[in-house]
C-alpha cells in the first residue's frame, strides 16, 4: 500500500507572508522595544516582501528568520546558500533568543488576531486541491518543523480535516531520523513511499533507501537548489505534476 509523506511549509502551505510579519515584528521588538507591533504587512514595501521571499529558500529553521529579516532590510548581496550561511554566522549567539521571540510574535497573532493569522497562511491551491482528494488520509503523513497545532488549525481553516496523529512536528536536524521512523511505522516498503519536500538536504539520504522522493519546485526554492536536486537525480516537480502525482497515488488506495 502506498504511503505519502510530505513537508508542509513550501509544499502545502504558503506561510511566507505570515513568517515575514512575525519575523519583522520580532526584529522590531528586539531593536525598537517601544515601537508598535505591525499588523498589516502591506505597509512594508513590495521590494522588502520580494527579498524576504527570495531569501526564504535558504532558511534552515525558525532561528534563521533574524538573519533573513536583516538581510532583506539591508539588501545584502546573498545569492546562494553559502552566502547566507556565511552571513548567518555573525548572529549565531542570538539565534536561539530570536527564535523564541519569533514564536512569541506568532503566538500573539494566533491568540489575539486568529482570523488574520490564519488568512496569512494560504494553501498552494494547485497542490492542496489534489491533496484534499486523499482524504481520509489513512496513509498520508505530514513531517514538518511547524508545530502540530499550527498545522491542524491552518488545514481546518482551509477546509481540510487532517488527522492530528498523522502530523509529526520535528526540528530540522531530526527530520531525516523521523522520516525513517515513519517509514517503519507505515509498514510500507521504501518503494511504496513517496516523500515530497522543499529542502534538498533531506532528499538524497531518503532516495538512497529506495524511497521515491520529489523536490517541490513552487515554494521556497532557488535556481541553485533546483540544480542541486537535479545533480543528485532528485526530480523537481511543479504544481501541475503534483496534481498528476496525487491522482496516481489516489488510484492506489
Amino acid at each position: 500500500m502506498f504511503t505519502l509523506i510530505t513537508d508542509f511549509d513550501g509544499v502545502i502551505c504558503d506561510s511566507a507572508v505570515e513568517s515575514f510579519l512575525c519575523a519583522y515584528n520580532a526584529h522590531l521588538k528586539i531593536e525598537q522595544p517601544d515601537a508598535p507591533r505591525l499588523l498589516d504587512g502591506d505597509r512594508l514595501s513590495h521590494l522588502l516582501h520580494h527579498d524576504f521571499r527570495r531569501l526564504r529558500s535558504y532558511l534552515h529553521g525558525a532561528e534563521d528568520f533574524l538573519p533573513l529579516v536583516k538581510a532583506a532590510l539591508t539588501r545584502e548581496p546573498i545569492n546562494c546558500q553559502t552566502d547566507f550561511d556565511r552571513y548567518r554566522e555573525q548572529f549565531e549567539e542570538h539565534l536561539t533568543f530570536f527564535q523564541h521571540t519569533f514564536y512569541e510574535e506568532r503566538d500573539y497573532l494566533r491568540e489575539r488576531e486568529p482570523e488574520l493569522w490564519l488568512s496569512l497562511n494560504p494553501l498552494f491551491e494547485e497542490a492542496a486541491g489534489p491533496f484534499r482528494q486523499l482524504a481520509p488520509f489513512e496513509n498520508v503523513y505530514i513531517l514538518t518543523t511547524k508545530r502540530r497545532e499550527d498545522v491542524e488549525d491552518i488545514l481546518s481553516y482551509w477546509g481540510i480535516d487532517f488527522p492530528s496523529d498523522h502530523i509529526y512536528p520535528v526540528s530540522a536536524r531530526e527530520k531525516y531520523p523521523r522520516l525513517r521512523e515513519l517509514m517503519a511505522l507505515s509498514g510500507s516498503t521504501p518503494a511504496e513511499i513517496t516523500y515530497i519536500e522543499d529542502q534538498i538536504s533531506f532528499l538524497p539520504p531518503a532516495a538512497s533507501h529506495g524511497i521515491k522522493v520529489y523536490r517541490a519546485g513552487w515554494g521556497y526554492v532557488s535556481p541553485e537548489q533546483k540544480e542541486t536536486a537535479r545533480s543528485h537525480s532528485i526530480p523537481v516537480i511543479e504544481k501541475k505534476e503534483m496534481a498528476r502525482l496525487m491522482d496516481s497515488l489516489r488510484s492506489k488506495k
